[in-house]
């Protein structure tokens, strides 16, 4: 199931990549600074997704911990292949599309005459409509040649948008990625318009987010379903039946359905193994003989220890009668003759002699099976009673404390009734692990944050294993530990971008972070849902259960990281009223605009008359948070307005300063 999970999961921070190195066209250094945005964020989720896996790494379960052990592994060279290889395929691909090289065969370079229709008139429209007339305020010709420099790619130094359109023309020729693909692979630019799930997020889903009810609901529908799921999973039912094991189509499932239905007890043996007994000394015989009779006499035994014929001590007893010799005294002198014989002869595999050393004689017993029939039902709790009742009188009956009783349906029974705790148990440190990372990372909020939507994915998951009757066993023991892995990636890209998003607001940073990487979250997913559809057209249940627990995890966390994470934060900073935390999170952002032309931190360092604009538009961002949704985007959209037009006015008159007239 490893591929599976990898072909799925890896996928996801490739899309995180190609959607900052989009979003970074026209830089100098496009590559380094889609890097430097996407890096942060898929070496969080690929740290804890390993550390997730290495903390189950060390299970007490040997399939748990190998399966475990081969995902760390492969998530480590996942992770080191996605920063190194990834990154440089792009940029090798890059050039190629520069240099008008074929798709199939680049070393074939192809005319420039085929461009792509509509995407160069389009574009130079674009740039003329929405930079020289915004907000009904002319720029002059240096705001269009910075403008130009933005659609180059590489950075162009060219005074005009002539030579950034001609690469962007060239660079969109019908032999480019998106002639085979049959997809929209054009890079993203500054000036182009957001594709249709871009503007989804950003028109709609952010802002039906962004209402007080909505978000009131949001609180209390996750909460209240993490809760209910997390009581219900409790009455999930436990173990792992060979009819869960072995293909539907085997005769194995004939047989046991067969025999649920016509006998409706099945009967089952019990092996008692008694080591290191003393058959010479009279009390631990009496010792063993008054265990046999606890035995035969508990509830679900059916007829006396040995079966129809007796066990061998009984007729190894019966040996010594018939030629007169004590039973105790004489009990290592007789016991290889008795084996030889016709009648002991059937109880070879019942006892392990301990030979002497010169003539190589059975002089004694190591060890010795005994067998009794057992009609229990096969559930687990009752079985798992039995095997802690029976083993446990051992040692009060006297008998040596190596001696055990055992059957193949005790096995699976102590490992079942222990399988849940098992799986809370390493939840917790997996977990721990995840809010470690996360806390090395991000800020404090944030990890809090992502680790409560990890708890509630993994609530939600063992509830789903109740209504979806699905066992708790050890298939979805590993897919639990999976999903804790998993499913912090769709929370921690939101976060990252809910933190570092330019938004005055908490609800404006909310309606940021689903813009920027609520498509490439969305993309993910699906990519891990189609590398894992394959395992539903599988015979076994166990691979059914594998699908069923990652296409629930997929699902919740999309759910969480698109819906319940954003809004936890948004709300959580509207009730603080902490958007003065944000300051901190926006001092490398603000230390870049402090080389623009034009930005008034360029002039000189913030004076007291800034930092009382600062608490004015804080108190202001409060003020706006008490009235209708309506009225703060109107507001808002007239304050951007205002302020474009006034960043337009200054640079006009920097432009007109520069070429020495008023």
């Amino acid at each position: 199931m490893v591929p599976f999970v990898i072909a799925g999961v890896s996928v996801d921070d490739m899309i995180v990549v190609e959607d900052f190195y989009n979003k970074a066209e026209g830089r100098p250094n496009q590559m380094g600074e889609a890097m430097k945005a996407a890096g942060v964020a898929i070496s969080t989720t690929s740290i804890t997704t390993i550390g997730a896996f290495v903390a189950g790494w060390g299970s007490s379960m040997p399939g748990v911990a190998s399966f475990c052990g081969t995902c760390a592994l492969a998530f480590t060279w996942d992770f080191f292949l996605n920063v190194t290889l990834f990154p440089a395929l792009i940029v090798i691909d890059q050039r190629r599309i520069d240099q008008n090289r074929h798709f199939i065969v680049p070393c074939i370079k192809v005319d420039p005459v085929y461009k792509v229709r509509e995407r160069s008139s389009s574009a130079s429209a674009h740039v003329k409509t929405d930079v020289v007339t915004r907000g009904k305020s002319t720029i002059g010709p240096g705001a269009l040649k910075k403008t130009a420099r933005k659609t180059s790619r590489r950075g162009s130094d060219s005074s005009t948008g002539t030579m950034g359109s001609e690469q962007t023309r060239s660079s969109q020729s019908t032999f480019s990625r998106s002639a085979y693909l049959g997809i929209r692979s054009y890079r993203f630019q500054t000036h182009e318009k957001a594709g249709c799930l871009t503007h989804f997020m950003y028109a709609y889903f952010g802002t039906f987010l962004q209402y007080e009810q909505v978000q009131m609901w949001v609180l209390i529908l996750f909460t209240v379903t993490a809760t209910t799921m997390g009581f219900m999973s409790t009455s999930a039912n436990t173990g792992l039946s060979i009819k869960n094991i072995v293909p539907y189509d085997s005769y194995i499932i004939d047989y046991v359905d067969s025999q649920d239905e016509y006998f409706l007890s099945p009967i089952q043996q019990l092996n008692i193994i008694i080591r290191d007994l003393d058959y010479t000394d009279r009390d631990s015989v009496s010792n063993l003989l008054d265990y046999f009779m606890y035995v035969e006499r508990y509830d679900g035994m059916e007829g006396s220890v040995g079966l129809a014929t007796g066990h061998w001590y009984i007729h190894y007893a019966l040996y010594l009668n018939d030629k007169g010799k004590d039973i105790y005294d004489d009990f290592p002198y007789y016991l290889q003759d008795f084996l030889d014989s016709e009648d002991g002869e059937q109880f070879k595999t019942d006892v392990v002699c301990v030979e002497d050393a010169l003539t190589g004689k059975c002089v004694d017993v190591a060890s010795s099976r005994y067998k009794v029939w057992n009609s229990s039902p096969d559930e687990t709790t009752v079985t798992y009673k039995t095997y802690t009742k029976l083993n446990g009188k051992i040692e009060k009956y006297g008998l040596p404390t190596t001696s055990f009783v055992f059957s193949e349906g005790f096995l699976f029974a102590a490992t079942d009734l222990t399988m849940y705790n098992l799986i809370i148990t390493n939840l917790v440190y997996t977990i721990g692990i995840v809010f470690l990372v996360m806390y090395l990372f991000t800020d404090n909020i944030s990890s809090f944050f992502i680790t409560l939507m990890v708890i509630f994915i993994n609530l939600d998951l063992l509830g789903i294993m109740y209504f979806w009757n699905i066992t708790v066993s050890a298939v979805s023991f590993v897919c639990i530990l999976m999903s804790t892995g998993l499913s912090v990636d769709y929370c921690v890209h939101i976060g990252h971008a809910f933190t570092h998003s330019d938004g005055e607001t908490p609800n404006d940073r909310l309606v940021e972070a689903v813009k920027m990487l609520g498509k490439s979250v969305l993309q993910g997913g699906f990519t891990t849902f189609l590398g894992t559809i394959v395992l539903v057209f599988s015979s076994s249940d166990a691979f059914q259960t594998f699908f069923k627990m990652l296409f629930c995890t997929v699902l919740f966390g999309m759910a969480h990281g698109l819906v319940a994470l954003p809004v936890f934060l948004a709300t959580f900073y509207n009730l603080a009223g902490r958007e003065a935390h944000y300051e901190h999170h926006a001092a490398d952002d603000e230390s870049e605009r402090t080389d623009k032309p034009g930005s008034r931190l360029a002039e000189g360092s913030r004076t007291k008359k800034d930092i009382e604009m600062g608490r004015h538009m804080s108190m202001a961002g409060v003020e706006l948070r008490m009235k209708s949704p309506s009225v703060v985007k109107k507001e808002r959209e007239q304050r951007k307005l205002e302020e474009e037009m006034k960043r337009d006015d200054a640079l006009m008159r920097q432009q007109s300063t520069f070429h020495g007239f008023k």
